[in-house]
């Protein structure tokens, strides 16, 4: 039997705390390379019950930052259920606002990420779950990963970035697959972090 945690999937939409004003929570379903399912979602109910249903039939993301609403004329105005597409048709051109940013294990801080290392949540791979104070122009993308890792750290940051659905199984094709869960779970925004970052981004 596949495994899967709804409160695990419920928290993770929480974490994530996207206003439908601002955009919409994309759920990608994934087997191997091939995309098999992509909904757009504005409530927990149903972003949780689509994750129940696609669970086992593929490995299931979610868009860290919220999809601008215009995605939804790719949709014919489709919300909050899962539609069986052939292309991915995410696009940073398509993200609206900065709201998260995930850090993979093992990338240096800069002095003002290191200030919020104890806050952050933990995903099930050791990523790092930066919720911002508040939501961040797309534009300023470039500040906001300056602000936060070292400049030195080799890393290809894109606004569109996905995670995996935390209490989700993972499709590696062994009988028994340990369904991926939070280390650690912070439901709540760093307050402070993105005026700080704006701010270092006009000084320099």
């Amino acid at each position: 039997m596949t495994q899967i945690n709804p409160k695990d999937i419920s928290r993770c939409y929480d974490l994530l705390q996207h206003d439908p004003e601002q955009g919409l929570t994309q759920l990608l379903a994934r087997d191997s390379e091939q995309i098999i399912g992509l909904g757009l979602f504005d409530n927990e109910d149903d972003f949780v019950t689509e994750c129940e249903r696609y669970n086992g039939l593929g490995d299931l993301f979610v868009g860290v930052n919220p999809r601008s609403n215009r995605l939804l004329d790719h949709f014919g105005g489709l919300k909050n259920r899962m539609r069986s597409v052939f292309v991915d048709v995410s696009d940073p051109t398509l993200i609206d606002y900065v709201t998260g940013i995930v850090i993979p294990r093992g990338l240096a801080l800069s002095a003002e990420g290191e200030q919020y290392k104890r806050e952050v949540s933990l995903l099930h791979d050791r990523e790092r779950f930066f919720a911002l104070g508040s939501p961040i122009p797309v534009s300023l993308a470039d500040d906001l990963v300056n602000g936060i890792v070292e400049p030195d750290g080799v890393w290809s940051y894109r606004p569109d970035q996905y995670v995996q659905v935390p209490g989700t199984a993972l499709m590696d094709g062994s009988l028994f697959t340990r369904r991926a869960m939070f280390r650690r779970y912070r439901p709540y925004r760093l307050d402070g972090l993105s005026t700080a970052i704006l701010e270092a981004g006009e000084t320099n």
